[in-house]
């Protein structure tokens, strides 16, 4: 990640501080597992990461990789989520993308992949948002690498809350461009059922 010759292991999460969930970036040497760096922050109150992934996922030709996270924060009242795109090697914050939906909103995982015609690195997010009146839906974001601009948005709600836990991205089909695959559940009568989905 950061252009030595050694593999590292890139942990994200959170911790507490006594006030406060402080989210939590770390980059560790594979082989020894000594801390390389590490970055931590949080916005008004709660913030955390739920999933990262590494990748290139900017302009097209530079050979830097980028360190993805995702997960929400709070403004002491509601819940939004929180896209971070960081530089690999040095964990400088390079972009960042926030949005509620409704009440609240969560992202539980990230995958990167091109999944379209479009040449470039996409950054597909799975998570759920309150809609204040019916329950959580499930949201399915699809996310240009080099911007964080929107590209595709499916929502959904089956029962009275529906939730992805997590997302990836792979050949399914003999269809060409790959499927993103959502895994989750939904909640109907007070039973959980887990739900698979694939998509295009």
């Amino acid at each position: 990640m950061d252009g030595d010759s050694s593999m590292e292991v890139v942990t994200g999460g959170h911790y507490y501080d006594g006030i406060r969930n402080v989210a939590q970036l770390c980059v560790w040497n594979g082989a020894a597992l000594a801390l390389e760096d590490v970055i931590a922050w949080y916005w008004t109150d709660d913030t955390d990461i739920r999933s990262i992934a590494v990748g290139n996922v900017d302009i097209m030709g530079v050979l830097d990789k980028e360190i993805v996270t995702v997960g929400s924060y709070s403004d002491g009242t509601h819940d939004s989520a929180q896209l971070y795109v960081w530089d690999a090697s040095s964990l400088a914050l390079e972009d960042v993308q926030t949005w509620r939906w409704e009440r609240d909103t969560y992202i539980e995982s990230v995958a990167l992949a091109s999944v379209d015609s479009v040449k470039g690195v996409d950054i597909i997010t799975g998570g759920s948002f309150w809609d204040d009146w019916s329950g959580m839906n499930a949201q399915l974001c699809v996310w240009s690498g080099s911007s964080l601009t929107l590209k595709y948005v499916q929502a959904w709600q089956w029962g009275t809350s529906t939730y992805i836990e997590s997302v990836a991205e792979c050949e399914v089909t003999t269809a060409t461009p790959d499927e993103v695959v959502t895994g989750g559940y939904y909640e109907y009568s007070y039973d959980m059922n887990a739900q698979l989905c694939v998509w295009t």
